[in-house]
């Protein structure tokens, strides 16, 4: 009997063994790839969580370099770049490189530092199984209050410079708007997030006096106390630490106050603070002069041709600066606005903030001489 396709396609049993054969033939190919395909997913599977325990392995690593860097080094003397402070770079050279991590799966290779110039970064190598993955940390120098020549805390308003002259750091909570014809220096920075926390805390108890008393004639203050506003042209002879209460400061013409002496004048003012014309505060000798504002003073002024040789910390006050004023120290307010079109001057004096009658001193300046952990990088 000769059988046929078309003989087989009519017989229900030979279209079965030729399906089942076709079955069977696509099994034999498929199934090798799907042992493949899921063999593949098992290995990166494993990989990945080789590579995971190898990543936490490095940054074990990194962590606890960056707690020796963190623990061991204070920052009160170091240069501003640190590539160039050779205490800082000998101390970088001794550092932990082996720290002897071994176990029967993962291990830890040998730590590497890179200094910058206020930071360093701290670059871990871990293997588990075989596989490496490296975790990088950067530890740098903190940015605090200490840092800015004109510190702008408003979160509402713009920090208006116009055409401020300043050799030091600018920050702001809030935008900085200059005027079109300047380009802005490289140095300043918008939206810092300094809070509250971050505001040094006046030590009210050093200001608490009875009075006012009268300003004396001749108007020369060698003795703490509390007076009444500085209207006129003041002599103030400081020995160490002294701290005068005013309730006010109202200085124009060519109205000065001299401050002179070996220590540093603390002068809170309660109600108003406005220097305009030629006046201005100066020093002699080896003094300072730091100015503290009540919170409640909605708004002083800088203005004319005043100079000031001082740091205001004014936190809580509206600040306007008018002319070509000039300041040789800092200030730190709520918000700094300039008018005027002027060309005024600010140098940075941060030593003096450091000398300020403030409750958190040690702990603020604990905290500016201390690296932190800054940001795990990739």
């Amino acid at each position: 009997m000769i059988f046929t396709m078309r003989s087989i396609w009519k017989n229900d049993e030979g279209a079965a063994i030729i399906t089942v054969m076709l079955i069977l033939l696509t099994l034999v190919i498929i199934t090798p790839v799907l042992f493949y395909v899921v063999g593949s997913e098992a290995r990166l599977s494993a990989n990945h969580a080789d590579m995971s325990q190898a990543y936490f392995v490095a940054r074990s690593g990194a962590e606890a370099a960056s707690d020796y860097v963190v623990k061991n080094f204070d920052l009160a003397e170091a240069e501003d770049d640190l590539r160039e402070d050779e205490e800082f770079v000998e101390f970088i050279n001794n550092a932990p490189r082996d720290l002897n991590f071994e176990s029967e799966t993962g291990s830890l290779e040998e730590i590497e530092y890179e200094i910058r110039e206020n930071s360093v970064i701290i670059t871990a190598n871990g293997e588990f199984n075989e596989i490496p993955d490296t975790a990088k940390i950067e530890v740098r120098k903190p940015r605090t209050l200490f840092d800015y020549s004109i510190y702008n805390f408003s979160a509402e308003e713009a920090l208006s410079l116009d055409r401020v002259l300043v050799d030091a750091l600018i920050g702001s909570n809030h935008e900085v708007e200059w005027s079109p014809s300047v380009d802005p220096p490289e140095d300043y920075e918008e939206f810092v997030g300094l809070t509250e926390d971050d505001i040094f805390v006046v030590d009210k108890d050093k200001f608490d006096f009875d009075g006012p008393d009268p300003l004396p004639d001749p108007p020369v203050i060698n003795e703490e106390g509390y007076y009444e506003a500085f209207d006129e042209s003041i002599d103030i002879e400081v020995d160490g630490d002294m701290h005068v209460k005013t309730t006010g400061v109202n200085l124009t013409g060519n109205d000065q106050i001299t401050v002179s002496g070996d220590g540093i004048l603390h002068l809170k003012v309660e109600n108003e603070f406005r220097v305009g014309g030629n006046a201005g505060f100066t020093v002699e000798g080896n003094a300072g002069t730091i100015v503290y504002l009540e919170e409640d003073i909605e708004n002083s002024t800088f203005h004319g041709t005043a100079e000031g040789d001082l740091f205001i910390y004014a936190p809580y006050t509206d600040f306007d600066w008018q002319g070509t004023a000039s300041v040789y120290g800092g200030i730190i307010c709520n918000n700094f606005n300039v008018s005027g079109g002027g060309c005024g001057e600010f140098e940075h004096n941060p030593y003096l903030l450091m000398q300020g009658a403030f409750e958190n001193l040690e702990e603020i300046l604990d905290q500016a001489n201390t690296f932190h952990r800054h940001l795990w990088l990739k």
